[in-house]
């Protein structure tokens, strides 16, 4: 008895099944080969007695907090990733996989490139598009030297009669590039549609018109230019500033204390300078 026709289309359709299976599973394999080659190269970057000896003398409780604070770091870091995406607060734990990750990446790829693994895997994981995760990508690193300026200044002012004072260019100008980063953001937030206007009139310019791409880079530009003026007012602009105060404190607090694990007498103003 000959099976009816939409009984073969069905049958002729499940067919891909097994081999997307085997694609993931070829990816997947192909993922932990890197992994363990990247870790490999570490490895034989690094003299292995030395970190031994290291550890050895290294204060476990100390090191612990400073374990712990680098988690809490990690957590407000894909806190305000939540908050510059508009998602939901119940994707943080999974925000904060893309953060670790992309750290991770940093810490492997040169000119810090693994910034780019955050709009990959935001996109993979959150169905972020390319276009928004550019965005909030960039106003997280304003935000960043915005934070770190601040805390500078801070630490400055606390070890003012302390420090040498060749140190006072150095606080001129981090109060001149803050005030500068405030600018920038500023711009970005209420003059986007003219800034990005710039980059697509050069796009579409007839010098570039064989420009491999270009249509796509148009579309890429025209995806950031929507997401670049972020709203909410002054109220989500200061919840973005004061979890970016909270990224710093704890990273400081993180080396502070495992400096202190390493027996270096230090506090955590000097640590922050």
């Amino acid at each position: 008895m000959r099976p009816e026709p939409s009984s073969m289309q069905g049958m002729q359709q499940s067919k891909p099944g097994p081999v997307r299976s085997s694609d993931s599973l070829i990816r997947k394999s192909a993922g932990v080969l890197i992994g363990l080659g990247l870790l490999a190269w570490l490895l034989s970057q690094v003299d292995l007695e030395d970190i031994t000896n290291m550890i050895a003398q290294t204060d476990l409780r100390w090191f612990a907090v400073g374990c712990l604070a680098y988690l809490v770091s990690s957590l407000f870091r894909a806190y305000r990733f939540v908050q510059l995406t508009h998602s939901p607060l119940e994707r943080i734990s999974d925000m904060a996989v893309v953060v670790v990750a992309m750290s991770l990446a940093n810490q492997i790829l040169p000119a810090r490139l693994g910034e780019l693994s955050y709009v990959y895997l935001a996109r993979r994981t959150q169905g972020l598009p390319v276009g928004h995760g550019l965005a909030s990508l960039l106003f997280a690193r304003l935000f960043d030297l915005l934070a770190i300026g601040l805390l500078y200044l801070l630490g400055a002012l606390f070890l003012l009669g302390h420090l040498p004072s060749e140190n006072l260019v150095y606080i001129w100008a981090t109060a001149g590039t803050t005030a500068l980063v405030v600018v920038i953001m500023a711009a970005l937030a209420t003059r986007s549609a003219s800034l990005c206007g710039v980059v697509t009139d050069l796009l579409e310019r007839p010098l570039l018109a064989r420009l491999p791409g270009r249509s796509r880079y148009v579309r890429l530009v025209k995806n950031i230019e929507r997401n670049l003026g972020w709203g909410g007012g002054s109220v989500r602009q200061g919840n973005l500033l004061l979890t970016s105060l909270a990224v710093w404190l704890s990273t400081f607090g993180m080396q502070f204390f495992v400096l202190l694990s390493l027996n270096v007498s230090v506090t955590f103003w000097h640590t922050v300078i």
